[in-house]
């Protein structure tokens, strides 16, 4: 029993000479880093609405044909520029060739009968005038001169329809851009209506998303909005340009499509985006701070705030929309806090702090 009362005594007494130690270097460290501060302040929301939606150039097309046919040339590769009316892909289709052949010989056949039915028409006109031929004989000629005629145009109209069918076998770039897909291969069958291409053109991107309808009210086309490109984390400016405003076929959301400002070739067709819609027509208040001085450390974020024996203090924060260089504090924060807004050195929790604004 002697032996470990002896152990219990000597075994807080270590405890506390090691504790004593330890308070010891922190109290004693000399460390001090210099900051600069701001005070957190209440000031009007800048965003309303957070939506998302997927990048799309402002001209897409899915080419396809109207007719049956096995490909047999592809001219473009994906990723290719492309002229508007420049051949993409060839079709081969039999009976389109054999109907434009058929037509062009009815064409020649029609020609060459009404070219004769012309001249039998001026030489019997000669005779009539010379009274050689009889009025009715002269009629007559005329009358075949005009079957003949409509005979030629009619052969000339299937020969402008087969050749019409014919064009369906040339897939044409419908304007200028780039070859961005391509669905099927040399040696396929194409069927009508099935893509077989598609292109991408004009100028800038558009996004296509969706809000709730305590928003749709709030905004009108030419508004503009903050959209934030993934994963590139790129800020851009775009602008409503469109505005649905009936959502009995969407679930209740309403259509938004939102056209980018600025032209970047790092911005490409599919990429997901953020659209961060203004607030101000609205009176709500928050607080905002810089992205510089968010602390990041895993998936918790914070601020350094200042305690009373001047050292700084870890304080994790609630964050919510982020506004270009802001981002918003749901909570963690008042209003008239002050919290470091850059720092000098490395900073951590207890080190001693030296303002300078």
């Amino acid at each position: 029993m002697k032996t470990i009362k002896i152990f219990l005594t000597v075994f807080p007494l270590a405890t506390l000479l090691s504790c004593g130690k330890k308070q010891e270097a922190i109290i004693n460290t000399s460390e001090t880093v210099i900051v600069s501060t701001a005070a957190a302040k209440a000031s009007p929301v800048l965003m309303d609405a957070v939506a998302g939606g997927y990048l799309a150039a402002s001209k897409t097309s899915n080419l396809s044909t109207r007719m049956m046919g096995t490909v047999t040339q592809i001219s473009v590769s994906l990723g290719d520029e492309v002229k508007k009316g420049a051949v993409l892909m060839t079709l081969y289709n039999r009976d389109i060739d054999a109907s434009v052949s058929a037509a062009q010989s009815g064409v020649n056949a029609a020609k060459a009968a009404f070219n004769l039915a012309q001249n039998d028409l001026e030489a019997y006109k000669t005779l009539f005038v010379k009274n050689s031929v009889s009025a009715r004989e002269y009629e007559g000629m005329k009358t075949a001169f005009v079957a003949a005629q409509t005979s030629y145009d009619q052969t000339r109209a299937h020969l402008e329809m087969a050749k019409a069918q014919q064009a369906f076998t040339q897939i044409t770039a419908p304007y200028d851009g780039q070859v961005t897909n391509r669905f099927i291969n040399q040696g396929d069958m194409a069927q009508p209506g099935m893509p077989l291409l598609e292109i991408e053109g004009g100028n800038g991107f558009e996004i296509w998303t969706s809000v709730g309808s305590e928003y749709i009210a709030d905004y009108e086309i030419g508004d503009e909005v903050s959209v934030k490109i993934h994963p590139s984390e790129l800020m851009v400016k775009g602008i409503i340009s469109e505005l649905g405003m009936s959502s009995k076929n969407t679930a209740g959301q309403y259509r938004v499509k939102i056209a980018l400002e600025a032209e970047n070739k790092s911005l490409l067709s599919g990429m997901y985006a953020s659209i961060y819609f203004n607030a101000s027509k609205t009176n709500k208040q928050t607080i905002y701070i810089p992205m510089q001085a968010v602390v990041t450390k895993g998936q918790l974020k914070g601020v350094y705030v200042i305690s009373e024996q001047q050292t700084a203090m870890l304080r994790w924060l609630r964050l919510g929309q982020e506004n270009r260089e802001n981002v918003e504090v749901l909570s963690g924060l008042v209003a008239g806090e002050t919290y470091v807004l850059k720092a000098a050195s490395k900073m951590y929790n207890g080190i001693a702090i030296e303002v300078q604004n």
